[in-house]
């Protein structure tokens, strides 16, 4: 078995930098961990698993990608911004065509879907934050 998760990461983020828009700007994309004086919007990949499921004659793997989106509001109006991002991130990763798909260099993406997502609304410093965790599963094979 071979660790592909790193490089199925970058190819999500290849795919979502510089092509989520918000206000006429890219959203920031973050791989594991955000800038501490980084203020939202921002896309970061919070986890992922890898499981084995390798057949006889070749390396496959399912891999989950969590993708989480990020705004922040005074007054909680700005919600439909959260939406916006996330609405992007899965036309961009969710295609019909496998060539769109988030491609792992050194593997071959055999499948990729969306499974679900979770919101989160929080209180902090005197601001709503709303996030939103997207869940994708990929099955991966090494080329």
């Amino acid at each position: 078995m071979k660790e592909v998760s790193n490089a199925l990461r970058i190819g999500y983020i290849s795919k979502l930098n510089g092509n989520v828009i918000l206000g006429g700007s890219p959203v920031p994309v973050y791989g594991r961990v955000v800038p501490a004086s980084l203020e939202p919007p921002y896309i970061y990949f919070p986890s992922q698993s890898q499981s084995d499921a390798s057949p006889k004659d070749r390396f496959m793997s399912e891999n989950t990608v969590n993708i989480e989106a990020v705004v922040k509001s005074i007054d909680g109006g700005n919600y439909h911004e959260l939406e916006s991002i996330c609405n992007q991130v899965k036309q961009l990763v969710c295609s019909f065509d496998a060539k769109d798909w988030p491609q792992a260099s050194g593997f071959g993406t055999v499948n990729s879907w969306f499974v679900d997502d979770n919101e989160i609304t929080d209180w902090v410093d005197g601001k709503w934050v709303f996030r939103k965790v997207m869940r994708f599963e990929n099955t991966v094979e090494q080329l």
